[in-house]
């Protein structure tokens, strides 16, 4: 079997209104991080680690500052066909705005339908965690996730830390 193609999406439309000072100007995902960083850059640097090269970041509230970290930090090789891209919310469905995560996915169908990927990997870009996508469990027997997942004959695989 080739090497499978992943799409991966990460969910950046949050609002943070419990973090208030902090969102009053960002999404919750720009909020600065050890300095240079962003709290995006672990879901994207975990991504990225894991081996994936096609990957659609998807933007809603108070974007732009997020939307020029990404496109100014996150450079692949466009000469390989890899990318790290923000996407804003389209508006596909009408004149309104996502209404949650199910919202934002279902709105990047036509991302999807477009890319044409083998599987589909989604993660939040809200929070502080270091994950391994082509890991499964824990420990030196864990298997690849990526492999696992159709294998396993399922629609849909959720992963947890």
């Amino acid at each position: 079997m080739g090497r499978q193609k992943v799409l991966g999406l990460v969910l950046a439309g949050g609002v943070g209104s419990r973090l208030g000072p902090l969102t009053a100007d960002r999404a919750k995902s720009a909020i600065p991080f050890g300095g240079l960083y962003r709290v995006v850059d672990f879901a994207l640097s975990n991504l990225v680690n894991g081996g994936l090269q096609h990957i659609y970041v998807l933007t809603q509230y108070k974007s732009h500052s997020l939307n020029k970290h990404i496109t100014t930090t996150w450079r692949l090789s466009s000469l390989l066909d890899n990318y790290v891209t923000p996407v804003p919310a389209q508006q596909r469905l009408g004149p309104r705005w996502q209404a949650g995560s199910a919202d934002a996915l279902y709105e990047a169908l036509n991302l999807i339908h477009s890319d044409r990927p083998d599987l589909v990997m989604v993660v939040g870009a809200d929070h502080v965690y270091r994950m391994d996508p082509r890991r499964r469990g824990r420990g030196q027997r864990s298997q690849h996730r990526r492999r696992h997942h159709p294998e396993a004959g399922a629609g849909a695989r959720r992963a947890r830390l």
